[in-house]
């Protein structure tokens, strides 16, 4: 799996909920977050059928772009 970096951008007291969040559920806040967009995806999957990819953006035109 082609694992890629990302930066996120957000509210102090929001990072801050998400490491109390991950430290309770035993995990780092990048796994936290990581299993949050994985849940995501998958039911938003469930609801509108699996996403092919085809559907995808590709992600180095997208920097390149900057959407």
């Amino acid at each position: 799996m082609n694992k890629l970096k990302y930066t996120l951008r957000m509210e102090k007291q929001l990072l801050q909920k998400m490491q109390r969040i991950a430290k309770e559920e035993n995990r780092s806040v990048n796994r936290e977050f990581a299993y949050i967009i994985r849940r995501t995806v998958h039911h938003f999957e469930e609801k509108h059928g699996r996403l092919s990819q085809d559907m995808l953006i590709n992600y180095e035109k997208a920097r390149a772009e900057k959407i």
